[in-house]
């Protein structure tokens, strides 16, 4: 059996790939020593068989073994239990976060195209105000191709299943084609994650295909929606497709850290371009379409047309066949009121000094013992 332990400053190149503010950074956090044994069996000058070799850093340790053959083949296996992901946030820049990993796997192949496959683990993750009780999946990768196989995401919240692949060509940008469906979603999450004025409540299930080459990804999703409340008010079922896509894109040295959060920087870097929202139930119908910036600064929605919150805007908007009576019990309207309202307008100006046009049209309505069957207005 062979020992020996590894410091931060061994010849071993740990750094590969970072830049010198990480390396600097990665050597300030490796202040406790990589330690290693090793058993192998030399067969001749071109093969050994692994017997073990052990890396331990802090309470963690990454077991290896298996053998090189004469034609330069590689079979080898590797597994990591109970690993503590916040020992290793450095190495991702990732410093608040949360956890317990375990990973195993095989190494075949050749030096020179390795093939590797590992089945990944990870409970308990937490990462700022991202919470998940377990991860877990299939991981392939050789080169060019890193391959995820069913990895599912679940807490409370949410439960949701990846597939799909990143090319890592040298001569191109990272190409990602990700396929995830939304076994369920809970609105309130969305609501605490990118932290909305405006309290949702309800339920979303569906797909969504993540695209593109980075740092220029998009996002393109159709959810179901069912028993969909904001604040008070019941919208019930309904669809909802929209995409995300970057109002800029970042260098691909971008790194998250440099935001404040994860949600921050979708909110900084992303527009939500809503193809169709639409609910659907006794007393209304709502169909809605436009863009929205994400920034609680510029915020901007358009039912064919756009709104800028802090200075001006140009919205039309729809309500089909909204039932009067229901309107009447919502603003406590204490009089006998009947009929279908179907309501077309717009709304333009800033938002001290609108300039507001609704055509109006009532079917089968009753006030005041007046009944009629068609009654249309337009108001300026």
């Amino acid at each position: 059996m062979i020992e020996g332990i590894l410091l931060a400053n061994s010849p071993i190149n740990l750094t590969g790939g970072l830049t010198a503010q990480e390396v600097k950074l990665l050597k300030n956090k490796l202040q406790e020593p990589v330690t290693a044994q090793l058993e192998m069996k030399i067969i001749n000058s071109s093969s050994f068989e692994l017997n073990k070799l052990t890396l331990s850093y802090l309470h963690n340790q990454f077991n290896l073994y298996g053998k090189l053959n004469s034609k330069n083949q590689l079979d080898f296996q590797f597994n990591s239990d109970y690993i503590s992901l916040e020992d290793f946030s450095f190495l991702f820049n990732l410093n608040e976060l949360r956890g317990i990993g375990n990973i195993s796997g095989k190494i075949q192949g050749t030096f020179s195209q390795p093939q590797i496959e590992s089945r990944l683990e990870l409970k308990s993750v937490n990462w700022e105000n991202l919470a998940l009780d377990d991860v877990d999946g299939e991981i392939s990768y050789q080169f060019p191709l890193l391959q995820f196989k069913k990895i599912i995401l679940r807490n409370n919240n949410i439960s949701l299943t990846a597939a799909g692949q990143v090319d890592l060509q040298k001569d191109r940008q990272k190409q990602f084609d990700l396929k995830l469906q939304l076994t369920i979603l809970n609105i309130n999450y969305l609501t605490k994650l990118f932290t909305f004025e405006e309290s949702l409540s309800g339920w979303a299930h569906g797909f969504a295909n993540l695209q593109g080459n980075w740092p220029d990804i998009s996002l393109d999703s159709q959810l179901n929606l069912e028993e969909i409340s904001i604040k008070n008010y019941f919208l019930g079922e309904g669809n909802f497709h929209f995409r995300l896509a970057p109002t800029k894109i970042p260098s691909e040295n971008t790194s998250l850290s440099w935001q404040k959060n994860f949600s921050d920087w979708i909110t900084n870097n992303y527009q939500l371009t809503i193809e169709e929202l639409s609910f659907k139930q006794a007393e209304i119908q709502i169909n809605a379409q436009g863009k929205a910036d994400l920034k609680q600064e510029r915020g901007q929605f358009l039912a064919k047309g756009w709104l800028d919150l802090n200075q001006n805007l140009d919205l039309e908007f729809q309500a089909i066949e909204f039932d009067l009576n229901s309107l009447a019990q919502l603003i406590e309207f204490k009089e006998d009121v009947k009929g279908n309202l179907n309501i077309i307008g717009t709304y333009q100006g800033s938002l001290k000094r609108p300039s507001i046009s609704i055509s109006v049209q009532i079917e089968d309505g009753y006030f005041r013992n007046f009944k009629f069957e068609d009654l249309q207005s337009k108001i300026n």
